[in-house]
C-alpha cells in the first residue's frame, strides 16, 4: 500500500473525470475487531459502489468499463495488506486508469462515496501535514531522536553530540561549573566552594546539553527546516523550551514508553498548530483582502474555482450540508494549483470561505 499521499498525486487525483470511487477504511487492530473484518467492509462497499454505478448514465464508461472499476477492488478485499492490523485509517481511489491506496494520518471515517471526482475532503488535513518530522525523546539522563512518519523510527543525533548528559560533561564541561577546590590539609577531603545548590548545578548541566542539542539540530539540514516535537516530563521540556532557539519546535508531550501512543500524540501536537495557521490565514485574508477577492458564497466558490481563480479555500471540518459541492470547490481548487485547507469547527462560522487570485 502506498505510504503517503503527497499533493502532487492529490494533484493527479483532483484531474480525474468520474466515475470515481473513493473508499475509506477505519483503523483495523488484531484482537479488537473479528477477523476479516476489514475484507469485509471493504467488500460491502464494493458492492454498495456497484449499486451506485448502476444508477449513473453509462457514459463515459459501458458495462464492461464498470466491470472493471469494480473487478479492480475487490482483487484486494483478500489480500495481506488489507487483513494485517494497521493503525491508521485507509483510503482507495478508484476510476479509469487509475486505482491508488494510501494510509492515512489523519482519521477518516468509514464510507463509500461514488461520483464525477473524488472525495478529498475527508483527507483536506492530511494534505497539511508535513511528510515526515522528528520527535526528540529528553530526559536528565540522555536524548534519543526520531524520524516520525507512520512508524517512530531511532535515528543518530546529528553533529558529534553525545546521547548522554555524562558523556556531554566529559566533552564540555561548562564555564560555570568550574569550581575552585581547596585542600583542608594534605591527604585530606578537597573541598567545593562556590555558589549554587548541587540541584541547581545539575539543572545548569542539562540545561547546557539542551541547548547544545538545540544549536545542532539547528544546523543540520533536514532536522533544521522540519517540524520538532519534544516527548518527555513537563520539568524537562519546560527547561528545553526555555533554551530553544529553533522556530520549528512545535510542541510538546509526555513520554509514556509506547511509541504509538507518542506518535498519535505528536500528531495532535502537529495538528494543533496547522489549526492555528489556517486559522491566521484566513483572519488574515478577511482583513486584507477587498471585497471582491473574498467571498463566503458556496455557489459562487464552486464556480470560480472551475476557472481556476480560487487561491486558497477555506472548509470548516464537519460541514456536511452541501458537501458534494464544498467537495467540487476544494477538488477544483487543488486541480488549478490552489491550496484547500480544513478549518475547525469552532474557528469559521460560514461552511466554506475563498481568498481568490483576481
Amino acid at each position: 500500500m502506498q505510504a503517503l499521499l503527497q499533493l502532487p498525486k492529490i494533484q493527479e487525483l483532483a484531474r480525474c473525470s468520474g466515475p470515481c470511487i473513493t473508499i475509506f477504511l477505519p483503523p483495523f487492530r488484531p484482537g479488537e475487531q473479528a477477523p476479516g473484518a476489514a475484507s469485509t467492509m471493504l467488500r460491502n462497499f464494493v458492492q454498495e459502489a456497484a449499486s451506485r454505478l448502476e444508477t449513473l448514465p453509462r457514459e463515459p464508461l459501458d458495462k464492461h468499463g464498470v466491470e472493471d472499476l469494480l473487478e479492480a477492488l475487490r482483487g484486494l478485499e483478500g489480500s495481506p495488506a488489507i487483513e494485517e492490523g494497521c493503525h491508521w485509517s485507509r483510503a482507495f481511489f478508484r476510476a479509469a486508469g487509475v486505482l491508488e491506496q494510501a494510509l492515512l494520518r489523519e482519521p477518516a471515517a468509514p464510507q463509500c462515496v461514488v461520483g464525477d471526482r473524488f472525495d478529498l475532503l475527508p483527507i483536506l488535513g492530511e494534505l497539511e501535514l508535513p511528510e515526515h518530522f522528528y520527535v526528540l525523546r529528553i530526559s536528565r539522563k540522555n536524548a534519543q531522536l526520531f524520524r516520525a512518519g507512520y512508524s517512530l523510527e531511532p535515528v543518530p543525533l546529528p553533529g558529534e553530540i553525545p546521547a548522554n548528559v555524562s558523556d556531554f560533561l566529559e566533552l564540555n564541561i561548562p564555564d560555570h561549573d568550574r569550581e575552585n577546590r581547596s585542600s583542608v590539609a594534605p591527604g585530606a577531603r578537597r573541598v567545593r566552594f562556590g555558589t549554587g545548590t548541587e540541584r541547581e548545578t545539575q539543572q545548569a548541566h542539562v540545561a547546557d546539553y539542551y541547548r547544545a542539542l538545540d544549536r545542532v539540530l539547528r544546523e543540520f539540514p533536514d532536522t533544521s527546516r522540519t517540524p520538532l516535537v519534544l516527548a518527555g516530563v513537563e520539568e524537562d521540556t519546560s527547561l528545553y523550551r526555555g533554551v530553544n532557539a529553533n522556530p520549528n519546535l512545535q510542541g510538546a508531550i509526555r513520554d509514556n514508553g509506547s511509541a504509538q501512543a507518542m506518535l498519535e500524540q505528536a500528531y495532535t501536537v502537529l495538528r494543533t498548530a496547522l489549526n492555528e495557521r489556517g486559522m491566521r490565514s484566513l483572519a488574515e485574508a478577511q482583513e486584507r483582502l477587498a471585497p471582491a477577492r473574498f467571498t463566503t458564497q458556496l455557489d459562487t466558490i464552486v464556480g470560480l474555482a472551475g476557472e481556476g481563480r480560487v487561491a486558497r479555500v477555506f472548509v470548516r471540518s464537519g460541514a456536511v450540508n452541501e458537501e458534494e459541492k464544498l467537495n467540487r470547490a476544494a477538488v477544483e481548487t487543488i486541480r488549478h494549483g490552489g491550496e484547500a485547507l480544513a478549518i475547525p469547527a469552532d474557528g469559521m462560522r460560514a461552511a466554506i470561505a475563498a481568498a481568490l487570485r483576481y
